[in-house]
């Protein structure tokens, strides 16, 4: 295959030579290994079954790795001698645990009418051994080991396909050809200057290894690219870069090819109650369900028919992965599905093929789904693999099938709750109360007409009304296609939203005459961050203006209430109120995904982050509640006002209720409740510091607030999450007041595994965030400080 690569007979050395001596073929692809998952020329015992598993190893204990490892030296890290050591001592427990596993195998119990086959004799061997395969490569394994016209029966003969699966890491002909072709596009590292360093072959650069595996395990592998990587992100970005070759780009693509069928194979063993190897073909639903793939009937009829599988088939794991990549090529769609998002994708992409992440919600919304920024930030991370902040019409169809899945399962949750299966449990208005449950809110003539829809297909008894799941979905996605049209003349805000709007666009339509002049327009904007009482704040307030016009006419708003000069109707308000929350949602993204950049933590523990600054802000909100409540006690008796004291009194308090009743009418104010931020002061966080045990001396407290001005876009009123998340970060690179080691003492004093850094801080079950020279195994902290 390569150079690096080892031979059908290298690779069978290792199985029966034990002469303490390792071949240079060998010692070569240690080193790469080594040099991989090594720090500053040491591996860490944490990391040894890594190696292992790169090398091929079959299997790789990592409590047998670990203990190995505490047996070649007294050290928690490794050099290469001591590694090289260590490869010896593994390769003895290798050959006595394959010749265990072997004798296993021969000695199953078999049918009386058995009949040895050598694709499922070797395929069986694999699995038994913890390495999930597909027939295809297998046959082609076989022939390169010379065991085409054998049964492989015989512990010469699975010793023999073991080496020839190692030689190839176990990809057929055609495998191999695709990779070196996605190999070779990617970008190569600049040969070294000096002709000692000069490479022998080509490598690419190390930010090309993720992008290049997304290549090959395409875009439903990502979230085993990313633990894949995870690995070996030492390697791949920081200080210590090393590029990467064809042979190691072969061994990576074989490590994320067997994370992707280890999952597949788990979902199909559930499902496969009497392990004689197949399942039914109606059970294919229910096998693409935990792997991304919540199937509707039309979804699933559709792809039965276009792979040609039927129910009530016999399906092997073969064809339940052929059945899933069919799935996924789809994305789970039918084509008419297809076909929408495709034509909204090209709408909002302005035809150059590329999807901008700021306008995903934007697109969300016209195909009527109301998702958060939080929630369209998570799912554009899992999409958006490489982080140029686009995504192409693959990734959106990806990203959408995200989407179906949370819509899905939302969908569910208010069926089930709601009984809605249940004899007449599903009356019009039940129906309806249930609909806004599930996020949509249709008029009457909408509900009736999906209603119809699936009375005639069934799906609906209106003389007992109850609706089956597959019915409720239909309804729901009716209205979720139906009522974007109308939601689009107010620009998808919510009936609370659009009452608000109303309400202070009418505090100036005192004679109800449905417009208000150019000058009450200014007046709602004064307590605004557009400076209308400035010549420029103006001229940007037109220009605003005339793009929510021309933004209502396009929401098919007629021209008779969009208006014209200096008469300002209310929805091209709205259309305006809308660019401003729009503008603040796209800062706010841009923030957070620089904040996600910036730091050094992984997806799991951003979201424990996120959870921990949900609880500070909710804290934050109760002691502010509990300050108003006691304020707004009655006041303890004092001396008697006079009359005139108290009329003065009265009509001071009457006053400042005009002033806040007139704030509140404000479109600055509705705009500055539209775009709210969640915030905590440094305060809270100084406190939360306080129930871990960490001492803050004045100096370290001066710091930490010097710190949290640094990191929030507005000190004033403290941090926002990403403000937070690069605090945290920085308290965790610096051991702020000693924080690590406040963790690790807690640690020890629970008698837990050490190497992690932070915990509870008194508020959360676990947050585990390592640094960047622990490599040990993140375990939940406990920081309750009884």
């Amino acid at each position: 295959v390569n150079s690096a690569c080892p031979s059908v007979q290298d690779a069978l050395d290792r199985y029966y030579m034990n002469t303490g001596f390792i071949p240079a073929h060998e010692l070569g692809r240690m080193r790469i290994a080594f040099q991989r998952f090594s720090e500053e020329n040491d591996l860490y015992r944490g990391q040894v079954h890594e190696v292992l598993t790169h090398l091929c190893y079959v299997p790789v204990s990592e409590d047998k790795a670990t203990a190995i490892a505490k047996d070649t030296n007294e050290f928690s890290t490794l050099d290469f001698q001591d590694f090289c050591d260590f490869c010896e001592r593994y390769q003895n427990y290798e050959r006595e645990v394959v010749r265990v596993k072997i004798e296993e195998w021969m000695s199953r119990e078999k049918d009386e009418d058995y009949e040895p086959d050598a694709v499922t004799e070797v395929q069986g061997f694999l699995k038994s051994m913890g390495i999930i395969s597909l027939k295809d490569a297998l046959e082609e394994v076989l022939e390169l080991g010379g065991l085409k016209d054998y049964t492989c029966t015989k512990p010469e003969e699975l010793l023999r396909f073991l080496a020839a699966y190692r030689a190839v890491e176990g990809f057929t002909k055609e495998d191999i050809e695709r990779i070196k072709r996605i190999f070779a596009a990617c970008e190569a590292e600049p040969q070294p200057k000096t002709a000692q360093e000069m490479r022998s072959e080509r490598h690419i650069k190390a930010s090309q290894l993720g992008p290049g595996l997304l290549k090959f395990g395409g875009l439903y592998c990502a979230e085993h690219l990313r633990e894949l990587v995870d690995k070996m992100e030492e390697s791949l970005e920081g200080d210590k870069i090393i590029p990467v070759q064809f042979y190691e780009f072969l061994v990576c693509c074989r490590r994320l090819k067997d994370m992707m069928l280890t999952a597949a194979a788990e979902e199909f063993d559930n499902l496969d109650a009497d392990e004689d190897g197949l399942i039914e073909g109606e059970e294919l639903r229910e096998f693409c369900k935990p792997l991304g793939f919540t199937l509707s009937s039309a979804e699933w009829e559709e792809l039965l028919e276009e792979q040609g599988v039927s129910v009530d088939d016999d399906i092997d794991f073969q064809a339940a992965w052929n059945f899933l990549q069919g799935v996924q090529a789809k994305n789970g769609f039918t084509q008419e599905e297809q076909d929408e998002l495709i034509e909204a994708f090209n709408r909002f992409s302005d035809g150059t093929g590329e999807l901008q992440n700021l306008k995903v919600q934007d697109l969300l919304k016209w195909i009527g789904f109301q998702t958060s920024v939080e929630d369209v930030q998570a799912m554009v991370r899992r999409v958006d693999f490489n982080g140029n902040k686009t995504m192409d019409m693959h990734e959106f169809l990806r990203l959408m099938r995200l989407q179906r899945e949370n819509t899905l399962s939302a969908y569910g949750m208010a069926y089930g709750r709601n009984r809605l299966y249940a004899r007449n449990a599903a009356t019009s208005s039940e129906v309806n109360r249930v609909l806004e449950i599930a996020g949509h809110q249709p008029n009457v003539l909408i509900l009736n007409q999906a209603l119809k829809l699936v009375k005639d297909s069934g799906d609906y008894d209106e003389d007992q009304p109850s609706l089956s799941f597959e019915g409720f979905l239909k309804v729901a996605d009716y209205c979720r296609k139906t009522i974007p049209k109308e939601n689009r003349k107010f620009a998808h805000f919510n009936l609370q939203e659009i009452e608000q709007l109303r309400t202070s666009f009418n505090s100036q339509d005192t004679d109800k005459k449905g417009w208000i002049s150019m000058g009450s327009f200014l007046w709602l904007l004064n307590d605004t961050e557009m400076q209308v009482n400035t010549v420029n704040g103006r001229a940007r307030t037109y220009e605003q203006l005339q793009r929510a016009r021309e933004a209502a006419l396009e929401a098919s708003v007629p021209m008779s209430e969009v208006g014209s000069g200096s008469q300002v109707r209310f929805l091209p308000v709205v259309h305006f109120v809308y660019e401003s929350v729009k503008n603040h949602n796209d800062a706010v993204f841009h923030r957070e995904d620089a904040a996600l950049k910036a730091v050094e933590f992984s997806s799991e523990e951003v979201g424990q982050f996120r959870e921990l600054f949900g609880a500070l802000v909710q804290q934050h909100k109760e002691e502010l509640q509990a300050a108003a409540d006691k304020a707004n006690e009655a006041p303890k008796v004092g001396r008697r006002l006079s009359a005139v004291q108290a009329a003065q009194v009265l009509a001071e308090a009457e006053e400042a209720m005009r002033l806040q009743k007139e704030r509140e009418l404000t479109l600055g104010n509705v705009i500055r409740k539209l775009t709210s931020v969640d915030r905590v002061p440094g305060t809270e966080v100084v406190k939360m510091m306080a129930t871990m045990g960490v001492k803050i001396s004045a100096p370290l407290r001066q710091e930490m607030m010097e710190r949290t001005a640094q990191f929030s876009d507005n000190p004033e009123n403290g941090l926002d999450f990403p403000g937070f998340l690069q605090l945290m970060n920085w308290m965790v690179r610096s051991n702020f007041g000693n924080i690590n080691g406040a963790a690790e003492k807690t640690v020890k004093s629970k008698g837990l595994q050490a190497g992690l850094v932070f915990g509870k801080f008194g508020h959360m079950d676990t947050v585990a965030v390592r640094t960047r020279r622990t490599l040990n195994q993140d375990l939940p902290i406990d920081l309750d400080m009884d």
